[in-house]
């Protein structure tokens, strides 16, 4: 079995996305279609775009997290406190 290493993809709950937002989802697809010795858990929300086609590839697993309906306190707070303990519940590192 591959290890893993979990994505924090944040970035996906903003609805109209500045520069960082579109070069991190850039960076994201290239880490995605590239040629790796590990899997990926990548947590984002899913009404962002490319995620239903990266969630189809078998090295992949994409676990929702509703970004965009939270909003900014409550994101931070997912990322902050908790977003650790997900990634290593799902072999993430």
């Amino acid at each position: 079995m591959k290890p893993r290493v979990a994505l924090n993809g944040r970035y996906t709950g903003v609805v109209e996305p500045t520069g960082v937002q579109t070069v991190a989802h850039a960076i994201f697809a290239h880490i995605v279609r590239s040629e790796r010795s590990f899997d990926l858990v990548i947590f984002a929300d899913r009404n962002a775009p490319d995620l239903h086609s990266w969630a189809q590839r078998d090295d992949v697993e994409l676990v929702h997290v509703p970004f965009r309906s939270w909003g900014r306190a409550r994101s931070q707070l997912f990322e902050q406190a908790l977003l650790t303990r997900h990634a290593r519940s799902r072999g993430g590192s």
